[in-house]
């Protein structure tokens, strides 16, 4: 990942989610070349409580993490970073193809791609896939990114209250 380069461009890390710094942006290349990857701080929370569980013992050499909801990737980018400290590897799980293809491009253009091998599965079927395979398993359903409502950007007005119960409900 790039760090801001231009003057115009000052950053301080986050008090929401510490993996995060908040950056007010001026000129700066790396943000218009797309190599500075913007999201919420809210969006690395659970990236934040995985990386404290691990806190106080050292990370299993060859670290295996499963983001079993990947797409768009800021949360697996910030895994990744974090598993090349041990060598590790994070399997971006995401089944709908054109989400795939986001998390992939993001990926790339972060420069996380050597530390993540993208999946196109029902995340159900992970653990009859791969039993015992993973230190660490991150599902963030759903999506921390749908802070959209609460930015009112348009969807608000389209969602329906749902009962807690049948959002979490597992089969």
């Amino acid at each position: 990942m790039a760090t801001p380069s231009s003057s115009s461009t000052s950053s301080a890390p986050s008090d929401e989610a510490p993996p995060a710094a908040s950056i007010r942006w001026g000129n700066d290349a790396a943000f218009f070349g797309g190599h500075i990857y913007v999201q919420e701080a809210s969006s690395l929370l659970p990236v934040a409580a995985l990386v404290d569980a691990f806190k106080g013992s050292p990370l299993p050499a060859g670290l295996r993490v499963l983001d079993a909801a990947a797409a768009p990737g800021g949360k697996t980018t910030a895994l990744a970073s974090w598993v090349a400290s041990a060598g590790g590897v994070v399997v971006a799980n995401e089944p709908n193809a054109s989400r795939s293809k986001a998390l992939v491009d993001n990926l790339l253009r972060t420069g996380s791609m050597p530390w993540v091998a993208v999946t196109q599965l029902d995340a159900r079927q992970c653990g009859s896939r791969w039993p015992e395979e993973f230190d660490a398993v991150l599902l963030d359903a759903p999506c921390s990114g749908e802070s959209l409502t609460r930015r009112g950007d348009g969807i608000r007005p389209r969602r329906r209250s749902v009962p807690l119960p049948i959002c979490s409900r597992s089969s």
